[in-house]
């Protein structure tokens, strides 16, 4: 009866730790399912202001004799190279190799990073466009010099109006998603937390 009893008690230890690991396998799984592409479309965003910042520079100095063109495309890169620089703190966690507290860590701090930068990057994508556009219209194929004809400059003011409209509204739309996504990650990490104890 007592080694009856003691097999029993192995058989329920072995399933509850199998229970345990399917858990919090399937957690984690959620959680990265969750949180994965939102690292990865970060670093493209922030490898492609990288991008943006030289197709600026480099509009700028093929249209560099003339300042009005020249020096709002220089600006235009800059604002681009800043927020690159702001972002490169982002990086993918090791979801796997990190403990459980770590990751919820690192998933909290992207979140607030990404909470933190929204403001500026909405702006720094409208003051690219404003800012550049110009010079990359100045050279070939299109050879059209916004400011010197009127016709041309108001539309190019009523498309930068549409553009910023667009802009403000589509990113606050996806960082209120990319918020709901993490806190989502973030509760199935403390599933798992709450079924250790």
């Amino acid at each position: 009866m007592k080694n009856l009893w003691k097999e029993e008690n192995e058989r329920l230890k072995n399933k509850i730790e199998v229970n345990e690991k399917i858990l919090k396998e399937m957690n984690i799984n959620k959680a990265i399912g969750e949180i994965d592409p939102l690292f990865k479309r970060a670093i493209l965003g922030r490898n492609l202001a990288l991008v943006y910042c030289i197709i600026s520079i480099g509009s700028a100095s093929l249209v560099i004799q003339d300042v009005w063109y020249s020096v709002p495309a220089i600006l235009g890169g800059l604002a681009m190279l800043r927020s690159f620089i702001y972002h490169l703190s982002t990086d993918k966690p090791d979801y796997y190799q990190l403990p459980i507290l770590d990751l919820q860590k690192s998933i909290n701090d992207f979140r607030i990073h990404i909470a933190s930068s929204e403001k500026n990057d909405i702006v720094t994508a409208i003051v690219w466009q404003l800012l550049s556009t110009p010079a990359c219209l100045k050279l070939r194929p299109f050879n059209i010099s916004i400011y010197d004809n009127p016709k041309y400059l108001a539309v190019y003011c009523l498309c930068m109006f549409v553009y910023a409209v667009f802009i403000v509204a589509y990113s606050k739309k996806e960082y209120k998603k990319w918020d709901r996504q993490l806190k989502k990650a973030e509760s199935n990490l403390d599933e798992i937390k709450e079924f250790k104890k």
